[in-house]
């Protein structure tokens, strides 16, 4: 026995509908939320920021380089200075460190592929630190 169009119809479409409302998503980045309650956008600046010249602002937060990256100098503690903490972001990793940043310059770019350096504020709180990267990466890709 046959089995009535409208029946398959209102099956169909729907399930149809869903589909293309998921592979028309995929397509697009979703941008990440910004927070204006940050330590560092209330008083309007973050510490010094260092840029590495080949800098772009299209990278895979997610990618294994990044991953390795931080792995690499998180925590990253030398004499006069010391990585407190790094993230990935379309910017590459940045890496907030408290101490000399002109000795940490030439290691963290050129050693270990840091894409920024950000001066630690003294005392500064993980959350402070996580708006600091956030802020910093807005400073350098607008």
């Amino acid at each position: 026995m046959a089995r009535p169009m409208w029946r398959t119809t209102a099956v169909v479409l729907p399930a149809v509908l869903a589909c293309l409302v998921a592979v028309a998503g995929c397509g697009e980045e979703s941008s990440p939320p910004v927070s204006s309650a940050t330590a560092a956008s209330r008083s309007g600046s973050v510490g010094e920021l260092v840029v590495d010249g080949r800098l772009t602002c299209d990278k895979d937060v997610s990618s294994d380089e990044a991953k390795t990256t931080i792995e690499r100098v998180g925590g990253l503690q030398q004499p006069t200075w010391s990585v407190r903490f790094a993230e990935s972001t379309p910017a590459g990793v940045v890496a907030l460190v408290a101490g000399d940043l002109e000795e940490a310059r030439a290691p963290l770019f050129e050693d270990y592929g840091v894409a920024a350096i950000l001066e630690s504020a003294e005392g500064q709180s993980r959350a402070e630190d996580f708006g600091a990267v956030r802020e910093a990466v807005r400073r350098i890709c607008g």
